[in-house]
């Protein structure tokens, strides 16, 4: 759970920060007339984001979890286990393929983080949903639990979605689901997560035929 929630902050504090400090993208106190969950953000713009990110690593977290559950059961609680159990290799690369396919007609008709090039944002968001897809299947295998996904799935949403790109004016290439800055970061994360958290470690010993997946 805490490698989940870690996820969105990392890659919001990292790619929105490198992106909001450099001038790649435009930093802009979120607005709500009416609050958010009761909350209401009032003060400056930093203020405001702090407040906001605050409200949707908690409460937002929670209420997200109901759509994010509904993804998970079906993408790692049943198409990653079966994958596995299929014998197909790289059942991760492939698992993590599907569910950026998945999203890609939504970008193409720009219903879904979309920017003015749509290919280029459909190539971008896949690339880094890849990334999220091993990131997702370490949390999965490693704890032999749906809910760690859940939990990232909904507090990616509502972190990245709901406070860091409520907090960005404009569009930018750089930031945003389908930001340059953005995928960079989740590559680095699955990477590294791999690197010093390796699965073979993680898993008991009458799942060890799930150690080496990809």
């Amino acid at each position: 759970m805490a490698v989940a929630t870690a996820l969105p902050l990392a890659v919001g504090f990292v790619a929105y920060g490198i992106g909001w400090s450099s001038g790649l993208a435009h930093f802009s106190g979120p607005e709500f007339s009416h609050g958010i969950f009761g909350v209401h953000l009032v003060g400056g713009p930093t203020k405001r984001f702090v407040k906001l990110l605050f409200v949707n690593l908690t409460i937002g977290g929670l209420w997200t979890c109901r759509a994010a559950a509904g993804e998970e059961i079906g993408w790692r609680g049943y198409m990653l286990t079966r994958l596995i159990d299929s014998g197909l290799p790289v059942p991760i690369l492939i698992s993590g393929l599907i569910w950026g396919l998945w999203h890609i007609p939504l970008i193409l008709s720009g219903q879904y983080a979309s920017g003015p090039y749509p290919l280029l944002s459909a190539f971008l968001f896949l690339c880094g949903i890849m990334a999220a897809g091993f990131v997702f299947a370490w949390l999965r295998l490693s704890s032999g639990s749906i809910w760690p996904c859940i939990w990232a799935h909904s507090v990616w949403n509502s972190v990245i979605q709901g406070s860091f790109d409520r907090s960005t004016k404009g569009y930018s290439v750089w930031v945003g689901e389908s930001g340059v800055l953005t995928v960079a970061v989740l590559i680095l994360f699955a990477f590294a997560l791999y690197r010093f958290l390796p699965l073979a470690q993680r898993v008991t010993p009458s799942n060890k035929k799930q150690a080496h997946p990809s």
